[in-house]
């Protein structure tokens, strides 16, 4: 498997301190309310249950990036938690204006994706359901969430990808059918 994508100008590396990257993508084992992300350890630091892969710049795009994606793979309650056990990138914590007290350079994140549901942020940095996934009930999410959730009773389902975004996803993100295997 290779890369695709690279930096062409000098110094790559540091670019994301100049604020040149608009978004990135990122993942974690825990997020909690705030979308504060951990991907370091479960448990105490100085003991910890479990010993993850550690930050790996999860730190730098959530508090640099223009705005930060979410990918959660399982979407259960012990990985969306009431506070995370350890916060390898900083999502809202107390709000918006607490982040900007921080001096985050960067938006944070915008929206968490799980296999169930769309999770965004409103204007005060408080999480919310922006929508949930075809087949999916609002019960599991509710129960699949280890807070809470709020009132689903209006929250939308998420729409299905038109056939252009899949013939972009497709043909141009992935025409050798890495990202998304095709049939047969």
């Amino acid at each position: 498997l290779s890369s695709e994508a690279y930096m062409v100008d000098h110094p790559a590396p540091w670019s994301h301190k100049t604020g040149e990257i608009s978004f990135g993508f990122c993942s974690g084992v825990q997020v909690d309310k705030y979308g504060n992300v951990n991907s370091t350890c479960i448990g105490p630091v100085d003991s910890p249950k479990v010993q993850l892969v550690g930050p790996i710049l999860v730190t730098e795009h959530m508090a640099l990036f223009g705005r930060e994606y979410i990918m959660i793979p399982r979407h259960e309650r012990r990985h969306f938690v009431e506070q995370v056990d350890h916060i390898s990138g900083v999502g809202f914590p107390g709000g918006r204006k607490e982040r900007e007290k921080l001096r985050l350079s960067g938006s944070g994140p915008a929206y968490i994706y799980t296999p169930k549901c769309i999770f965004s942020f409103d204007d005060e940095g408080k999480i919310y359901v922006k929508s949930i996934h075809p087949g999916v009930s609002k019960e599991d999410v509710i129960q699949s969430t280890g807070f809470d959730v709020g009132n689903l009773d209006d929250v939308p389902v998420t729409p299905e990808p038109s056939p252009e975004e899949l013939r972009i996803l497709r043909e141009e993100v992935d025409p050798k059918g890495i990202l998304f295997p095709r049939p047969g």
